[in-house]
């Protein structure tokens, strides 16, 4: 057996000479569609419920136009379609291993059986057209309005005794390409409030990393066998390091974007064993640092 160790390093990216010199990069950009605007919403009902039951009817809004509407936790015949209508069952099902004594569903036993217990649905439910959304819920049992404008991040309303749970999610915006499957993301954000993700994409037969800020996507560097990135943000610069396989170990390499262009990737390690799992951050006064774990 191989031996192994991790070796933690702390070292400031401004001392990496790839992050300070200007060159032209072979990469790539596309931009996205504009970010959709409106609300969403996830309706969860079955809270309370001790046994199965079906919800059936219609979503109505006014003020706003429905966008989208789709199933949460959605399976077998549930249907939800873009008109409002619903028709789904909540179920009862084992939940094994259930290991958070605190929460809403506790602990259950490694061991035997774990009764059955109510599997929560609901819809997600989204609007345009501003957010003044007035949603009324209608079915033939169970019927409840609530506006959007009352409803804040992170806060959760209750409605029919506690049976219903209404939420207001954030717009989500796709960034990767649909015909690729895409890991393995990393998150940054500048002071300005700008989000920088980055990710594996695979297809082809081969890895490539992409970098979007929101409004574009940039493939960053060539294909090949590659593994999670890591990225930083300052107020003026971002900076990007993933692992590539590279003459039979893994290495790390890096690229810079400064004054709206990519700098060339550079190899950061030349390490006899694999330098993998990089880890970057930045203050707001623009010092970064950087972290990998090794193993031979």
């Amino acid at each position: 057996m191989r031996s192994r160790f991790w070796l933690f390093a702390l070292v400031p990216l401004a001392a990496i000479a790839y992050f300070v010199v200007d060159r032209q990069a072979g990469y790539a950009w596309q931009n996205l569609p504009p970010q959709a605007e409106g609300q969403q919403f996830r309706i969860i009902v079955g809270l309370k419920d001790a046994q199965p039951r079906r919800w059936q009817g219609r979503i109505q809004v006014t003020g706003v136009e429905i966008d989208a509407m789709s199933g949460w936790r959605f399976s077998g015949p549930d249907r939800a379609n873009p008109d409002g209508t619903f028709n789904f069952q909540t179920k009862m099902q084992p939940l094994e291993d259930q290991l958070r004594p605190g929460s809403a569903y506790g602990a259950t036993p490694m061991t035997g059986n774990p009764e059955p217990r109510q599997v929560r649905e609901g819809l997600l439910l989204k609007t345009h057209g501003g957010n003044a959304a007035r949603v009324t819920f209608d079915s033939p049992d169970a019927r409840f309005e609530f506006n959007g404008a009352d409803l804040s991040f992170g806060e959760s309303r209750l409605f029919l005794d506690g049976n219903v749970m209404v939420e207001k999610l954030p717009f989500e915006q796709r960034l990767s390409d649909p015909g690729a499957t895409n890991d393995q993301p990393a998150i940054a954000a500048t002071p300005a409030g700008v989000v920088w993700t980055a990710w594996v994409a695979y297809k082809d037969k081969s890895d490539v990393i992409q970098v979007s800020d929101g409004s574009r996507v940039y493939t960053v560097g060539e294909r090949g066998d590659l593994h999670a990135p890591a990225i930083a943000a300052s107020a003026d610069e971002v900076y990007v390091a993933w692992p590539r396989y590279d003459n039979g170990v893994y290495q790390l390499y890096g690229a810079a974007f400064r004054k709206a262009a990519w700098s060339k990737p550079e190899r950061l390690t030349d390490s006899a064993g694999n330098d993998v799992w990089p880890r970057m951050a930045a203050d707001d006064k623009g010092k970064q640092g950087s972290g990998l774990a090794g193993f031979s």
